[in-house]
């Protein structure tokens, strides 16, 4: 029976330990994004009113790059 280095084990362990961790961080941007998005959608009228459309639309993107860092990070991984 041949089995596999143990730093290639060890490494596989820690690599999918960081990833599932990542993950997590990932959805919770984007649920953040989603509820962003969802107030945004709500009070849509009034932000064109004020003409406030660049200041929220930068807010949303802010957390929009966020949530693809970690996705980013979590390709890497694997």
């Amino acid at each position: 029976m041949i089995l596999p280095p143990m730093h290639l084990l060890v490494n596989k362990w820690i690599t999918q330990l960081i990833a599932s961790a990542t993950e997590q961080m990932m959805m919770k941007e984007k649920d953040e994004r989603i509820r962003k998005t969802r107030e945004l959608l709500t009070y849509i009228r009034t932000l064109k009113m004020y003409g406030w459309e660049l200041l929220f639309s930068s807010w949303l993107m802010d957390t929009r790059s966020l949530e693809v860092k970690h996705l980013a990070m979590r390709t890497c991984l694997l």
